[in-house]
């Protein structure tokens, strides 16, 4: 089974609810059994998904699940690198998905363009 562990502050965001349903849908499109779990993480060997963006929540998370010989995959905004700690990343193209999204209103004929 995987387990899907968030970051409590984080997880009232729409990011990681996207992020969260996403990786959902798609563990359940391939069928692979799946847990939301919010403190104690069991090393099962299917794998640890952590979906956060606060460094030191990510690091104080990753740093125990290494001490307990898990290797976690994060999805995450950032692509930092955090030392001492052992992971996989997957990471959103922010600034990809930014100029896309300009150069897609620009073809539309908008000029005037403001992103907060």
């Amino acid at each position: 089974m995987i387990s899907i562990l968030t970051e409590p502050a984080y997880s009232g965001s729409i990011w990681c609810k996207e992020l969260l349903k996403s990786l959902t849908d798609r563990l359940r499109q391939k069928r692979i059994p799946f847990c939301e779990i919010f403190e104690s993480i069991e090393n099962n060997g299917d794998g640890v998904f952590i979906i956060a963006s606060d460094y030191n929540w990510i690091k104080s998370t990753v740093s125990k699940l290494n001490s307990a010989g898990i290797k976690p995959i994060l999805i995450c905004n950032q692509a930092e690198q955090i030392h001492g700690c052992d992971y996989s990343c997957v990471c959103s193209d922010i600034n990809g998905s930014m100029k896309y999204l300009i150069n897609e209103l620009k073809a539309a004929g908008k000029t005037r363009v403001a992103l907060y």
